[in-house]
C-alpha cells in the first residue's frame, strides 16, 4: 500500500473514531463495507450476443471460426461487442457439447 493510499486510509478511520483507543473496533463487515470495492456483475448477467445465440451456435457447428464469426457479427448485424464476449458464448457452448 502506497502512502497516499494509506493516508487516505487513515483519514477515513479517524473519521469514524476506529483510531480512539477507548473505542471498540467494529466488526468486519462493517469495516468491509466502508472499505470494500463495488460490487462485481454477477455472473447471471445476459450477454449482448443472446440474440445471435442460434445463429452463433450453427456457425460452431458448421465449423466457423470464432474470429470469423465475430466479424460476420459486426458486418451483418452492426454488433458492437468484444471478440471475448464471442469467445465466452463459444466457450459456453463447447462446455455444453461435452457433457
Amino acid at each position: 500500500m502506497g502512502r497516499k493510499k494509506l493516508t487516505a486510509v487513515r483519514r477515513m478511520a479517524d473519521e469514524r473514531g476506529w483510531l480512539n483507543p477507548g473505542q471498540p473496533l467494529p466488526d468486519d463487515t462493517v469495516i468491509a463495507g466502508v472499505f470494500g470495492r463495488t460490487p462485481h456483475l454477477p455472473s447471471t448477467c445476459v450477454s449482448t450476443l443472446e440474440p445471435f445465440r442460434e445463429q452463433i451456435r450453427d456457425w460452431h457447428d458448421a465449423g466457423v471460426q470464432g474470429t470469423t464469426i465475430h466479424h460476420a457479427l459486426k458486418r451483418n448485424h452492426g454488433y458492437t461487442g468484444s471478440y471475448s464476449a464471442v469467445r465466452r458464448i463459444l466457450l459456453g457452448l463447447r462446455a455444453v457439447l461435452s457433457r
